[in-house]
């Protein structure tokens, strides 16, 4: 039975695929994705005007079994994000995707994921990455927060495809 977990930033479920309901990968679809990008639409002349940002995921970089849905979904986020970085590039509007990474937050606290081995950001010091990010003379599309995880993203990155699944999956096994 897939463990639902929610968070200010979306709606992830651990568990197989084949045991997900169909709600619960519906629910994740809604408001990872299509929420997201209605908000935006509508949002659009405001934040244009503000000047304000947007956030992603870090695990929008890899494929995740076990929440496969939920990687998916933050995937369209940081595509999303980087397309609208550069469509917007010539505006006031600074866009980024903001990766936390493993955040000491609701999300993982009430996740059926196992915490051994995890190093967990506060949100302050994932707030402090967005933030001299968007200061930045030249704002970048995307950052990842947290030195261990950017080098977890290029220790991944590198790895052939199957072994990146293989880690992914034992990262997100339930405990």
């Amino acid at each position: 039975m897939p463990t639902v977990t929610r968070s200010s930033a979306g709606l992830g479920a651990t568990g197989p695929f084949a045991g997900a309901a169909t709600g619960t990968v519906h629910d994740q679809v809604a408001v990872n994705v299509a929420a997201l990008t209605e908000l935006t639409r509508v949002m659009l002349p405001d934040l244009l005007a503000a000047g304000d940002g947007a956030i992603a995921s870090i695990v929008g970089y890899q494929p995740a079994p076990g929440m496969a849905v939920y990687a998916a979904s933050k995937a369209y986020v940081l595509s999303f994000t980087e397309a609208l970085a550069h469509e917007l590039r010539h505006t006031p509007l600074r866009v980024l995707a903001l990766s936390p990474g493993s955040t000491r937050t609701e999300f993982y606290a009430t996740s059926a994921t196992s915490e051994k081995g995890v190093r967990f950001q506060t949100p302050r010091e994932v707030v402090e990455t967005g933030l001299r990010a968007l200061d930045a003379s030249r704002t970048p599309s995307r950052v990842v927060s947290g030195t261990r995880n950017r080098l977890n993203l290029a220790v991944l990155r590198r790895l052939p495809r199957r072994a990146a699944l293989t880690i992914m999956a034992n990262a997100s096994r339930p405990t």
